[in-house]
């Protein structure tokens, strides 16, 4: 049978708000445990709102908060304050009052906040807060957090059709990037949307991308520099520091020779004095 997650988010909302309305403050924890699965389904129905570029991104990103990152990549729209209004009228002209217009708020990113004040709430009372804890403000501020969900959720079924980039791929990893025009308009970071990734471009003054490298690399065959991003070093970190000496191959994309080299960790003297 086929699930709907806007449904499903719509489910455990209400299972949410009858935990909360009970008298039983243990039951606080289930009212903030299904909040957080509403709060999941509603950011993977909007990752099925993407359409043919929901397949762009990872399979292994299932995270709220990193979904939320790439979505906003796409819809850099739905991360401000701008409001979807929408107004009934008899005439041929928009209504001039502003009381007639019903405004739906669209700003996703306190989703991820909420996601995370959530999941304080759903294990145990450390020992050192156990005498200080306040039922009544865990209380009040589920609530706040559920009101914000149901008015926030009432927008969900309008979508807006991004404005694409996908004519670049990722220097770093070969992935296409994806990101929207109005990501080059706000000058913000691209980050390439493979999970294993994650390379950085800053918009420079010409409005194009440019490669954040860690460092760079000349190839040993001919005399092209390859940029090195510290995602593709990240990983051997923890190797260095139990006393491995990890290598890494980089294949030159101008002649497609290979250069060997290795990641280690350079340690300088303390200066006098200094402990």
């Amino acid at each position: 049978m086929e699930r709907d997650y806007l449904i499903l988010a719509h489910q455990y909302y209400d299972s949410s708000i009858r935990h909360l309305e009970s008298e039983d403050d243990l039951r606080l924890s289930y009212a903030a445990l299904d909040m957080r699965l509403a709060i999941e389904a509603t950011i993977y129905k909007k990752c099925e709102m993407l359409g043919q570029f929901k397949e762009e991104l990872p399979k292994n990103v299932w995270q709220p908060k990193p979904l939320l990152l790439r979505i906003e990549q796409l819809h850099p729209e739905l991360n401000t304050k701008m409001k979807i209004a929408v107004a009934i009228a008899e005439s041929d002209a928009p209504p001039s009052n502003e009381s007639e217009w019903i405004q739906f708020p669209i700003d996703i990113k306190i989703l991820g906040k909420d996601y995370g004040t959530l999941g304080g709430y759903v294990h145990m009372t450390t020992p050192h807060d156990l005498e200080s804890v306040s039922y009544d403000k865990i209380r009040k501020k589920l609530a706040e957090i559920i009101e914000r969900w149901a008015i926030l959720v009432k927008s969900w079924h309008f979508t807006v059709t991004p404005r694409l980039v996908t004519n670049n791929a990722c220097k770093s990893c070969g992935t296409r990037l994806l990101y929207s025009e109005d990501f080059i308009i706000q000058r913000k970071t691209i980050r390439c949307l493979s999970q294993d990734c994650g390379a950085e471009y800053k918009i420079n003054q010409k409005l194009e991308l440019e490669y954040l490298s860690a460092f760079e690399i000349p190839c040993m065959h001919c005399s092209n520099v390859m940029d090195v991003h510290k995602s593709q070093i990240g990983k051997y970190i923890d190797q260095v520091v139990i006393g491995k000496q990890p290598s890494l191959i980089l294949e030159c994309p101008v002649c497609a020779g290979k250069t060997k080299g290795f990641v280690g960790i350079s340690y300088e003297s303390k200066p006098h004095g200094k402990i």
